[in-house]
C-alpha cells in the first residue's frame, strides 16, 4: 500500500472497503464494487488480512460474515 492508495480509496463513490478487525486492530479488508442500475451485480475486488495473521482462515470467516 503506497500513500496514493487512500486518497484513491476515498475518491471512489462506489466502493467501499469493509474492515474486520481484532481487539480494536484491523485484520482483514475487504473491497467491494456496488451494483448500479447499468450493472446489478455486487463485487468483490480484493481481500486482505495483515501478514501475521494470514492462514488462519480470518478472510474466509470475514468473506463468510459479509456475505450474510
Amino acid at each position: 500500500m503506497d500513500a496514493e492508495w487512500p486518497e484513491a480509496v476515498l475518491a471512489e463513490r462506489n466502493d467501499v472497503q469493509l474492515v474486520a478487525a481484532i481487539e480494536n486492530t484491523p485484520t482483514v479488508l475487504i473491497g467491494c464494487v456496488w451494483g448500479t442500475d447499468h450493472h446489478p451485480s455486487h463485487y468483490i475486488t480484493d481481500i486482505a488480512v495483515t501478514p501475521d495473521l494470514q492462514g488462519q482462515g480470518l478472510a474466509s470467516n470475514a468473506l463468510q460474515f459479509a456475505m450474510h
